[in-house]
C-alpha cells in the first residue's frame, strides 16, 4: 500500500467517524422550540392536504352519484328526490325542485281546455309559483338556476294576472343577469307588459282561464 493510498484511506475513516459522531450529537440533544414548531407546522399541513384531498374525492364521488340519480328520477319522483334527507340544500336537489317546477308550467296549454285539465293546469301553476319563489331566496349561489327561478316565477305571476310581481322578477331578472339570454329576454317582456294593451290582453286571459266554464 501507498503512502498517498494510506492517507487517503486515513482520510475517509475521519470523514465518516465525524458524521456518525454529528448524527449521535444530534440524537442527544433535543431539538429546539422553533425546531418543534416548524416539525409541528409541517406535520399539520401534510394531514390538512390529505383530508382535502379525501374530502374532494369523496365530494366529486357524491356529486357525481347525485347527478347521475336526478338523471334517472321520473316525473312523479322529482319532488321526493329533492326532499330526501340527503338532497336536500344541494344543488341536485334544486335542479329536481326546478324541473318538477318546469314540468308543471308546461300544462298552461291545458288552461283552455275542459274544467278538469285547467283545474289541474292552474293547481300545477301554482305549485310551480310555489317552488320558483322558494328557489329564488335559496339559490344565490348558482347563477344559472337562479336565472331560471326568476324566469319561472314572472312567467307564473304573469300567468295568473299577477303584472306587478311578474314586473318585478322580470326586472330583477334583466337587472341582475344584463348579458345572458334569459336576462335579455325578461327585458323584453318588462317592456312589453308597460304597453297598457298588452297588459289589458294578459289580464284579460288570465280572468277567463280563472272563470269556470
Amino acid at each position: 500500500m501507498t503512502v498517498e493510498h494510506h492517507h487517503k484511506h486515513k482520510d475517509d475513516e475521519t470523514l465518516l467517524e465525524r458524521s456518525l459522531r454529528k448524527a449521535a450529537d444530534f440524537a442527544k440533544t433535543p431539538p429546539s422550540r422553533t425546531t418543534w414548531l416548524v416539525l409541528v407546522c409541517l406535520a399539520l399541513a401534510g394531514t390538512l392536504i390529505g383530508v382535502w384531498f379525501y374530502f374532494t374525492a369523496t365530494a366529486a364521488a357524491s356529486s357525481s352519484t347525485l347527478w347521475t340519480g336526478l338523471d334517472l328520477t321520473g316525473r312523479a319522483d322529482l319532488q321526493k328526490f329533492a326532499q330526501e334527507a340527503n338532497h336536500q340544500n344541494t344543488v341536485q336537489g334544486r335542479w329536481a325542485q326546478v324541473r318538477a317546477a318546469r314540468l308543471d308550467m308546461q300544462d298552461v296549454s291545458l288552461l283552455g281546455g275542459s274544467n278538469s285539465d285547467r283545474d289541474r293546469a292552474t293547481t300545477e301553476i301554482e305549485e310551480a309559483r310555489s317552488i320558483y319563489q322558494k328557489l329564488v331566496q335559496e339559490a344565490g349561489d348558482t347563477p344559472p338556476l337562479m336565472q331560471e327561478s326568476l324566469m319561472g316565477l314572472a312567467k307564473s305571476n304573469e300567468i295568473r294576472g299577477d303584472l306587478d310581481k311578474a314586473k318585478q322578477y322580470y326586472d330583477q331578472l334583466a337587472r341582475d343577469y344584463p348579458k345572458t339570454v334569459l336576462g335579455q329576454e325578461a327585458q323584453e317582456r318588462s317592456k312589453a307588459l308597460d304597453d297598457p294593451d298588452v297588459k289589458d290582453q294578459v289580464q284579460t286571459l288570465a280572468a277567463e282561464f280563472a272563470a269556470p266554464k
